[in-house]
């Protein structure tokens, strides 16, 4: 009676051990495999998030500079005497204005192929506007002080003259419109790629009346 116990004891313990719960080498493989997966997946959206927060930075940094830029340059033509441009109607990247406040002559130029917007500010004092803004008329410019440097790939500066002819803003001179253009990304002659979401252009324009010369 006890060998047949021990037999049915040993049996039952037996049957425990193999039947004991687990997971085979097809299953860890397989549940390795979509974790794996959902790991890889999950990096790519990180990535993607991360580097279009860095992105939206860049660009609220930028529109941030030049709202600013213009304001600045716009506060100097308002209260100023236009020197450049000089034509009736004239683009370009130069601006010049003499500041009849502290009888100075400011200008304001990009250089091409750059995204710097440098300010000059002459060292000595006029009592009364230069004919132009060369240097030979103007010839003691200080350092450039740049007013417009940040990660923006691109960045283009455009000024307008709108009424008069004379060299000076009095008396024809109403305003002058000053156009700034920012573009942080990849841009193809000016212009964003459609749906490119890593690239933005803001153009700014103002036309700022002239009132130091009226």
């Amino acid at each position: 009676m006890k060998a047949t116990m021990k037999k049915i004891i040993s049996s039952a313990r037996q049957y425990r051990a193999s039947t004991r719960p687990g997971f085979t080498f097809i299953e860890l493989l397989f549940a390795i495999v979509v974790m794996g997966t959902m790991f890889a997946l999950a990096l790519v959206v990180f990535v993607g998030m991360l580097r279009f927060y860095v992105f939206a930075g860049s660009v609220r940094t930028n529109q941030e500079n030049a709202r600013n830029v213009l304001d600045t340059i716009s506060r100097d033509v308002r209260f100023g005497q236009l020197i450049e441009p000089s034509a009736a109607v004239s683009t370009g990247n130069t601006l010049c204005v003499y500041k009849k406040a502290d009888r100075t002559v400011v200008k304001y130029e990009k250089p091409l192929a750059s995204n710097v917007i440098n300010k000059y500010t002459s060292a000595a004092t006029y009592d009364s506007a230069p004919a132009n803004c060369t240097t030979t008329t103007v010839t003691n410019f200080g350092t450039a002080q740049s007013v417009f440097n940040t990660r923006a790939t691109a960045t283009v500066f455009d000024v307008m003259k709108v009424a008069g002819s004379k060299p000076t803003a009095y008396p024809g001179v109403l305003s002058v419109t000053i156009k700034l253009q920012v573009i942080t990304g990849t841009s193809v002659g000016g212009v964003c790629a459609t749906k490119d979401i890593y690239c933005n252009s803001l153009t700014l324009n103002t036309a700022v009346n002239i009132r130091g010369s009226q």
